[in-house]
């Protein structure tokens, strides 16, 4: 019975012995896996803590779309506050081709089982398919405009295509310098929320003709402006034409007389198209005013005294 219990605590101990020699790999695999946990959650935080602004900033620069109008230009004024040089709207007939989307997609669907049917073998391709879509859609709304306007206007299919391809956020311009009574005739005929609108730009006007030409300048189109106050430079911009002064009191006085451009920002889909309504949005400002020390009456006078016979009086 002594023997059974010493051979009895011998095993014990031996089991014991043994299980005591697996405790460090045990160890060692608990602090490996506790190790890989802390190693996670420290990735984990980095990510979400230290990295989140550069991950929201990928993806706003992915997602988000700035367009820039351009304000309009200050006027400029003779000494006795007579308006030399001003602003006049320059109206024109655009279609807002992101809100087209559906519309085109069902024409594109109706023109490819066109196409099918006939069962040619020289099909035109998905992207040409899209293409005489877009152009067969844009072509209602500008028969539209002609039927109210007594046009007969066509499409420029390159031109849409380039338009797409470059501008899809700016409106497309179907007709452009529409007379004042063309102006009225289309507006009053336009749905409120028809992607087909009347957009206003301004164009510089001189109530007193080419009178002191040399001295005010002119203005260039200027494809490139700048909106200071409107956040997202690093955003792809789709900029509206404005105007920089190229000669005279135009170009000297250019950054009294620019106005302050304004514009939205839109979050697009991965086609490009804007997502309603704009994430944020400024209005543009027109210009500073300019004074200057010319009298027009006495500029007239005195270009019509040097003039040459024949030269048309510039009072006219």
């Amino acid at each position: 019975m002594a023997n059974h219990d010493v051979n009895l605590a011998a095993r014990s101990g031996h089991l014991v012995e043994s299980h005591r020699t697996h405790e460090p790999r045990v160890t060692f695999f608990y602090f490996a896996l506790a190790l890989l946990v802390v190693v996670l959650v420290t990735g984990l935080a980095y990510q979400q803590l230290v990295r989140s602004a550069d991950h929201h900033e990928t993806e706003r620069t992915q997602n988000h779309r700035r367009v820039l109008v351009p304000g309009p230009r200050g006027n400029l004024y003779d000494r006795e506050g007579r308006l030399l040089v001003g602003n006049l709207p320059r109206f024109s007939a655009v279609l807002y081709l992101d809100e087209l989307r559906g519309e085109i997609y069902r024409e594109f669907l109706k023109i490819r089982t066109a196409y099918r049917e006939t069962r040619d073998r020289d099909l035109p391709t998905e992207s040409q398919l899209r293409q005489i879509a877009r152009v067969a859609v844009v072509q209602r709304y500008l028969d539209r405009v002609n039927a109210k306007l007594g046009r007969d206007a066509a499409v420029d299919g390159p031109r849409l295509k380039r338009h797409f391809e470059r501008e899809l956020l700016l409106p497309y311009p179907l007709l452009d310098d529409l007379a004042p009574a063309e102006y009225a005739r289309l507006v009053e005929g336009l749905p409120v929320r028809s992607p087909l609108q009347v957009y206003a730009a301004s164009s510089r006007s001189y109530p007193y003709g080419s009178a002191a030409a040399h001295t005010l300048g002119y203005v260039r189109i200027d494809d490139d402006p700048s909106a200071d106050a409107l956040p997202g430079e690093g955003l792809k911009t789709f900029k509206m034409k404005g105007a920089s002064g190229k000669d005279g009191l135009e170009r000297q006085f250019d950054s009294l007389l620019q106005g302050e451009a304004g514009g939205s920002i839109f979050r697009v889909d991965p086609a490009g198209y804007k997502i309603n309504p704009p994430l944020e949005k400024l209005l543009p400002v027109q210009g500073k005013n300019l004074t200057t020390s010319l009298d027009i009456d006495l500029q007239i006078t005195a270009e019509d005294a040097i003039a040459p016979p024949g030269h048309p009086d510039l009072a006219q």
